[in-house]
């Protein structure tokens, strides 16, 4: 039943991403640069601190962040084999949801990468969000163990 949360918690970055694409594109202004990533790194240690709320202390914590950033290896797959093998993305649904799972956190990976690449390319990023989102999982369920003795 825990996976099955954890796994369920872990579908709602492609909700936040939708969200945020609209925000960015009905907004004449946009979001600033600084609030994007400001956003990016409160939804970062938002999602570690559910991870925190979801894990259970008796499993395995790096099985549980597993579980939890599951949904996002299957996006993360999806999008790399679009991006690198196709070299297009898909034009329906699942193409542009797999974009969106990672929107919410291309600003901050972008500013994280930038100073150590010339140029960027978006599956550097996509592979560095699931890292973040598997790190900030792994650090939440981890605590919780550690809480629980």
């Amino acid at each position: 039943m825990k996976a099955i949360r954890l796994i369920g918690w872990g579908t709602l970055p492609v909700v936040v991403g939708f969200i945020e694409n609209w925000l960015l594109t009905s907004s004449p202004l946009g979001i600033p640069g600084f609030i994007s990533r400001l956003l990016s790194l409160f939804l970062l240690i938002l999602w570690g601190y559910s991870a925190f709320r979801l894990s259970d202390p008796a499993h395995n914590p790096i099985m549980q962040a597993l579980w939890m950033c599951s949904f996002g290896l299957l996006m993360l797959i999806l999008v790399l084999y679009q991006e690198l093998v196709l070299g297009a993305y898909w034009r329906n649904i699942i193409g542009v949801g797999t974009q969106m799972f990672f929107l919410p956190w291309i600003s901050l990976a972008s500013a994280i990468l930038l100073p150590f690449t010339s140029g960027i390319r978006l599956w550097y990023l996509y592979i560095m969000i699931w890292a973040g989102l598997f790190l900030a999982s792994s650090i939440g369920c981890f605590k919780k163990k550690r809480c629980s003795l």
